[in-house]
């Protein structure tokens, strides 16, 4: 059937009878923008007890970074809680992260030094890389939890570690496992809408085929949204892996004691942490939730495995779908900072992770404006590719395909 139609000053088909562009409108950017980077960003998995500043930070991370966006889900890849019906409540609260203790500095110190220490209960129970283990102390905590103005920090308590249920004496604290029920939950709301972005983005990345990759090869600005959709996917599959806490639980620790005598005050504790004994050749690597340990072979090779994948995944799709050729307008300027944006958007994800765990204890680490100013530095690329997909959309304009066929 043919029609005769009016079209917009600028409206071009790029050598294709069966395509159709009409030049961008002010709302079109918006839409790109909101459909394909921000909205995904927003569907990150929390962390147990994660206040809203944590979660801003980690928002924004994931929109210039998107790498730092799907490891947030190695955790949940690696030890799926989910996935162990047999657990109870309380040991796959463990594995997510759940769980935090009270420990002291001298505590701390004993574990991370290569001196033996074998009085001291964090010597015989971690192996080193405490510090990595701390977590803010405002963060939200079921009961009360009130630290001693200083000395003590709270921990993360790491999967391996000996649990036991509180004495009958303890008043109001749970005494059984079987009894303890953990607030952690399913969003099923964020679930769907992490699905309903990732079939945008993938309309986007489809859309892209055929004459916007010969134009511009892999700086197409279609496929600077395969990092994102990815990490929608990813995201997908860790939400449903694992339950998300709202707050954290507390288990007594040896140092709890000491802190009650200098000002502490916690109550609603759930279970006490059995350290090992002097002779057990067991130790606890704790950390970045998920750091290998020597102890562990099998799981070090899987968390190895997930990191990669999930760091390279991105890149390789991307070389799949457009060969990695320079298309033929694309200039180098844009193939220089797209490329940029998605090489250091995939492998800086590690990175951004690892500063944010070490901003959790400015005091230990002394990072402070140091550990975010080296972060900011990984949002430029994406930061001035957006400006060159901007320029891109422009360029090319916003089309729909009519195949007969």
């Amino acid at each position: 059937m043919n029609f005769t139609i009016e079209l917009p000053v600028g409206t071009t088909n790029h050598g294709d009878d069966r395509l159709i562009c009409t030049p961008a409108k002010w709302t079109d950017y918006i839409i790109f923008y909101a459909t394909n980077y921000f909205i995904h960003a927003a569907t990150l998995p929390t962390v147990p007890g994660e206040i809203k500043r944590e979660v801003t930070f980690a928002i924004l991370n994931a929109l210039f970074i998107p790498g730092s966006g799907a490891l947030r889900a190695v955790r949940r890849f690696v030890f799926h809680p989910a996935l162990k019906p047999r657990r109870t409540p309380l040991e796959r609260a463990l594995l997510a992260s759940a769980l935090c203790m009270v420990v002291s500095d001298a505590s701390i110190d004993l574990a991370d030094s290569k001196v033996n220490e074998p009085d001291s209960w964090t010597d015989q129970t971690f192996q080193r890389y405490l510090k990595q283990a701390i977590c803010p102390s405002s963060r939200t905590v079921h009961g009360v939890c009130s630290l001693p103005p200083t000395g003590y920090n709270l921990c993360v308590v790491p999967p391996g570690v000996d649990l036991r249920a509180l004495p009958s004496s303890d008043h109001g604290e749970t005494r059984d496992f079987a009894r303890f029920q953990p607030s952690g939950q399913y969003n099923v709301v964020k679930v769907l809408f992490s699905l309903a972005q990732a079939i945008a983005g993938s309309v986007t990345i489809y859309k892209a085929r055929g004459d916007q990759i010969n134009q511009y090869g892999f700086a197409a600005f279609g496929l600077t949204v395969v990092p994102y959709v990815f990490m929608s996917v990813v995201n997908i599959v860790a939400s449903l892996l694992s339950p998300e806490y709202p707050a954290m639980y507390l288990v007594r620790t040896p140092d709890m004691a000491a802190a009650i005598k200098d000002g502490g005050r916690f109550e609603g504790l759930v279970a006490e942490l059995v350290p090992f004994g002097p002779e057990d050749p067991r130790r606890v690597r704790p950390g970045l939730a998920v750091w290998p340990s020597h102890a562990n072979l099998p799981r070090d090779w899987a968390i190895y495995a997930v990191w990669i994948v999930l760091m390279v995944a991105p890149i390789a799709i991307v070389g799949g779908l457009s060969g990695f050729r320079h298309g033929e307008v694309s200039t180098g300027e844009q193939r220089g900072w797209l490329m940029a944006w998605l090489v250091l958007g995939s492998l800086s994800g590690f990175w951004a992770a690892s500063v944010q765990q070490q901003l959790r204890a400015p005091a230990v680490w002394g990072l402070g404006y140091v550990g975010i100013a080296s972060i900011l530095i990984f949002w430029v690329p994406a930061i001035v590719g957006m400006v060159k997909v901007g320029q891109q959309v422009k360029e090319y304009g916003i089309c729909a395909r009519f195949d007969t066929d």
